[in-house]
């Protein structure tokens, strides 16, 4: 049995009785999929596990269980009392999710040439970046979560030591193996709240791709 807290608008959906009757109906070869208060509880074959989740993160976005936010949760600093309550742990994963979804105003730096303001955000599995908040979400401009190398706080590379002009707890680079997203905001506090966030998808996402990947050798083998 695997558990997972809901965010408010993975509730609302799943509140739509047409769309939950689909989705218990689509899942039957899964398991069984029942929503409880704010969790979902998902009961399948250990085989079919990760297909199930995979699945249901196509429908309703990242589906995160407990371990997964306190870990985020002590990463940001809460306390040890946040990172126990249930209410809290609520609040910080909608704060996440929203925070990321709706995306934030970024400068994109380059190593020759002025920065450029860039609107970055999550969709699904992806991290895009593009020149504004109601532009089109482009899979040339963007990255796979699962296959961010590492996410790194502070001026470490060329683009952005040159950036004279903004403070290193401004800064930070998201590293893929093609490319490097060189980015600053606008305050340290969003900076790095982002830095957090980030992490929290690009550990989410390659945890699945590394089950995967090992799933896979296994039927090799």
């Amino acid at each position: 049995q695997r558990r997972f807290l809901l965010t408010e608008d993975q509730l609302d959906a799943l509140s739509s009785k047409q769309f939950l009757e689909q989705m218990v109906s689509d899942f039957m070869h899964f398991g069984t999929l029942n929503v409880h208060e704010d969790e979902l509880i998902l009961e399948s074959k250990s085989t079919r596990t990760l297909a199930a989740i995979q699945k249901l993160e196509r429908r309703l976005g990242a589906i995160w269980n407990v371990v997964e936010i306190v870990a985020c949760m002590q990463e940001k600093g809460c306390s040890d009392d946040d990172t126990e309550s249930r209410n809290a742990q609520l609040i910080f994963l909608n704060k996440m999710v929203q925070t990321v979804s709706s995306g934030g105003r970024f400068r994109k730096h380059r190593k020759h040439g002025k920065p450029a303001h860039r609107w970055v955000l999550v969709d699904k599995d992806r991290l895009y970046w593009k020149e504004g908040a109601t532009a089109e979400n482009q899979k040339t401009r963007s990255f796979n979560l699962a296959k961010i190398v590492a996410i790194q706080p502070g001026k470490t590379t060329s683009a952005l030591k040159n950036a004279d002009d903004v403070d290193e707890a401004q800064c930070f680079s998201i590293v893929s193996k093609k490319a490097t997203l060189d980015l600053s905001g606008e305050d340290e506090a969003m900076v790095q709240a982002w830095i957090v966030y980030l992490t929290a998808f690009n550990r989410h996402y390659k945890q699945q791709l590394n089950a995967q990947q090992a799933g896979h050798s296994k039927i090799v083998d």
